[in-house]
């Protein structure tokens, strides 16, 4: 069980400051979408791309990190008991910024929000109604939304797993000062004769 324990810490050590890096990366991509710089089309393209490609595998890596990390951190019930103590008393600023984030982000896809790809030497934008030729303009709008939507995946995610990474590492730190058992014993029951 100590094995499985340092495993646990290891794991937190390691994931936190991961996921902190992915969530300024993307961050710093939505920022980067609202100002929309200048980029040759066939660059912006390929990397709406490449972000919605990493979008797609956060979603996935994280679902299957979580699910090893809640494997790992099952047996611990006080430091479960200690995480979850930190995770429910968030500030009322934090609560505030994360709801204007995730508010901002939502409000700024808009209504409007296309696939686009070229198709020779034009760019086609494929919805409910069916395909239909737009704009260079308009699909260079449409590329920086995708690339906005799927960084907003990675920095929301990013930042999920640096909170629970973090409520874990709180709660160890609990639990080893103040010397309570990690595991609580399993009562044994005899059966009487």
């Amino acid at each position: 069980m100590d094995l499985r324990f340092r495993v646990l810490r290891s794991v937190c050590y390691l994931l936190w400051p991961m996921a902190w890096a992915a969530a300024l990366l993307g961050g710093t991509a939505c920022v980067t979408s609202f100002r929309m710089p200048q980029v040759e089309m066939a660059v912006l393209y390929r990397w709406s791309i490449v972000a919605d490609r990493i979008g797609l595998g956060s979603l996935f890596i994280t679902l299957a990190v979580l699910g090893a990390f809640g494997w790992l951190a099952k047996p611990f019930t006080d430091v479960n008991k200690a995480a979850s103590s930190a995770l429910t008393h968030p500030s009322m600023w934090q609560r505030a910024v994360w709801a204007a984030i995730i508010a901002v982000l939502l409000a700024s896809l808009g209504p409007g929000f296309r696939y686009v790809h070229p198709e020779g030497s034009r760019w086609i934008s494929t919805g409910r109604a069916g395909p239909w030729e737009v704009s260079a303009a308009v699909a260079r709008v449409y590329l920086w939304r995708a690339v906005r939507m799927d960084a907003a995946f990675v920095l929301t995610i990013a930042l999920n797993l640096g909170i629970a990474s973090w409520s874990v590492l709180a709660g160890i730190r609990q639990v080893e000062l103040s010397g309570e058992e990690r595991v609580p014993k399993v009562p044994v029951h005899t059966r009487p004769w």
